[in-house]
């Protein structure tokens, strides 16, 4: 290319780069109260018409006295950085170091000087930051000396692997494999990556996609021209590819057994066919930020998998919780771990929130000790509900459930039945000490607003405890003491009688 040519390109690209600076801007603003003066400098010798493997000089002044400068390379909107390099600032706040550059940086997100304008940005943690623009000839092509090749390069069908091998590089070094579009920063964010040898050889395989999803973008090798990006700390290579125009893409599916009626704690079968082989996969449902959350799945050499799931009703989030009674809610949903792109998904139905009825028997005419019926339907299967005799602080008069409620005794958990039902017998207390100031007499259920309490799914009643939840239920039944009674001391935890 001529010189002319190459300054008129390379001046186009600087004039970008120095005008995306103002999105990075801020790095170079000082924070609030800091001493702006003296102003760090960053300078770039030569900073256009650069070619990859160049050899720059990269100087600064005015840095914190015997600071670390760090250096790195940076798309000029700050979306993604690389080349990493620690420089000590002398005692007076200068340096000056030769610097080589790439035109391609290997990473998570590989950055291509040629295709968009690049930036050196210097950085004292904590402190000041500054960027000097970076301007590569977009036609020359890479200068390396460590070799890769893929074999087969041609051909290449959807969740096939490629055996790759290479030469020339950092021995013992890490060699990052990623497909992508030629000169495109659309790239597949899965690779396993290989560790070079003593002699700077490597034997890898990389598993590749015909369509290419990632933050970017989206590049179909049927149509468009692809590569392979491999790259160390010292080195890059760039292998091109071509897959078959007419070999269809895999086509990945979800099936669960069963699917409808479901209850909390279900265990159903969940089977995939059509994922591409050994790459781990998330499986979930609307946990997205939640912790903990997930399975995790491989499927294996023909893409298969097959694991048990257990459901949940209702799913905790970092931002709450996520009731998911009801048809067509929460579907079960197999994601790439990074960027979370959805491959599959699959409907799962959960029984709706019930319509609870809770009988007591009997409920009035009471004395202390006798034995109540307690009869529950229309709970929601799956859970378990807790049953005890409360009564409220007299005077707290705050909407239920965010009352202080102080019971006899324990309550009993009892797990809900196949047909949604709970019954039991409680023997019931009259009288009980109590353990908090604003109420310093015994409770006494002649004078006090006592209920038996049935509290789901997973309600917990305790002394002083304060309850605010989503699809749960309370029921509270008014226990009607009449005779005169004598007051009891405490006892231990009301037994559970077969009903």
């Amino acid at each position: 290319m001529g010189a002319g040519r190459r300054s008129a390109t390379s001046r186009r690209l600087a004039l970008v780069a120095a005008t995306a600076l103002a999105l990075v801007a801020g790095l170079a603003t000082p924070a609030a109260g800091q001493e702006p003066d003296p102003t760090p400098t960053l300078a770039v010798t030569p900073s256009t018409d650069l070619v990859d493997n160049d050899v720059v000089t990269v100087s600064g002044t005015g840095w914190p006295a015997a600071s670390e400068v760090l250096l790195y390379v940076c798309t000029a909107a700050g979306a993604r950085c690389s080349g990493k390099a620690v420089v000590p600032a002398d005692a007076a706040g200068g340096f000056s170091i030769p610097y080589r550059v790439r035109a391609i940086w290997p990473g998570s997100g590989w950055l291509d000087c040629r295709l968009e304008p690049c930036v050196l940005l210097a950085l004292v943690r904590g402190g000041p930051r500054v960027v000097a623009p970076l301007a590569f000839d977009p036609d020359e092509p890479l200068h390396d000396t460590a070799t890769a090749t893929a074999t087969p390069a041609t051909g290449l069908v959807d969740g096939q692997r490629v055996p790759l091998s290479g030469v020339g590089w950092e021995p013992g070094g890490h060699v990052e494999m990623r497909l992508c579009g030629h000169r495109s920063q659309v790239c597949d964010r899965f690779g396993p990556g290989v560790d070079a040898g003593p002699d700077g050889s490597f034997v890898g395989e990389l598993t590749v996609r015909t369509v290419i999803v990632d933050r970017d973008g989206e590049a179909d090798c049927r149509l468009v021209a692809c590569e392979i990006r491999l790259g160390d700390d010292a080195h890059v290579a760039v292998v091109p590819v071509a897959f078959d125009p007419l070999a269809p893409v895999l086509d990945p599916r979800l099936a669960v057994v069963p699917d409808t009626g479901l209850v909390n704690g279900q265990v159903v079968r969940v089977t995939g066919s059509g994922f591409v082989p050994g790459r781990e996969l998330l499986m979930r449902r609307l946990c997205y930020q939640a912790p903990d959350c997930g399975l995790h799945v491989v499927p294996d050499a023909d893409g298969r998998f097959a694991v048990d799931y257990t459901v949940q009703d209702v799913i905790d989030v970092y931002h709450g919780r996520v009731d998911c009674r009801g048809v067509g809610r929460c579907p079960l949903r197999v994601v790439e771990p990074w960027p979370w792109i959805e491959v599959a998904q699959a409907p799962l139905s959960v029984l709706p929130e019930a319509d609870e009825e809770v009988t007591v028997a009997p409920s009035t005419g009471l004395e202390d000790g006798d034995v109540v019926r307690v009869d529950a339907v229309g709970l929601n299967r799956g859970h378990s509900v807790e049953v005890n005799e409360c009564v409220a602080v007299p005077g707290a008069y705050v909407p239920f459930p965010n009352t202080r409620w102080f019971c006899a005794g324990p309550e009993q958990t009892l797990p809900v039945d196949d047909a949604g039902e709970v019954h039991t017998m409680l023997r019931v207390r009259e009288s009980w000490p109590s353990t908090t100031e604003d109420h310093p007499q015994p409770f006494d259920c002649r004078v006090d607003r006592c209920r038996l309490v049935v509290g789901g799914p997973g309600i917990r009643v305790y002394v002083g405890s304060v309850f605010s939840g989503i699809g749960t239920y309370w029921d509270r039944t008014p226990l009607d003491f009449v005779s005169p009674g004598v007051p009891v001391t405490a006892t231990v935890a009301s037994p559970t009688f077969a009903g």
